[in-house]
């Protein structure tokens, strides 16, 4: 039971708005996901990371980019989140707040 609340609770943060992905619509979408997240597993610094959030943001590219931010929360890459946010500070706030929240789960 208590792992079920875990999981609304996540459900309902701020990272998990934020980084929010519909589900793939096809097998196609569902390997350029898989794609995204595994080239993201091989990035060794943040900034490589920033680069290619840039990079992705520039040809609007939205899974590699939440693939990006996803790696940047989990790896504590601090610049990529400045990168985001310096193209989209509306979100600043959420992105803040989540670094924030993912900073507490790390340790």
């Amino acid at each position: 039971m208590e792992a079920t609340m875990t999981v609304k609770t996540r459900r309902k943060s701020p990272v998990a708005k934020l980084l929010d992905q519909k589900p793939a619509s096809d097998i196609f979408e569902l390997m350029e996901q898989r794609d995204a997240y595994a080239r993201v597993a091989e990035i060794d610094d943040d900034d490589t990371a920033t680069r290619l959030i840039a990079m992705a943001m520039s040809v609007n590219d939205p899974i590699m980019v939440t693939a990006l931010l996803h790696g940047a929360y989990r790896y504590r890459w601090r610049h990529t989140i400045d990168a985001y946010v310096k193209e989209h500070p509306e979100q600043a706030t959420a992105v803040t707040a989540s670094w924030n929240e993912t900073d507490k789960e790390q340790a």
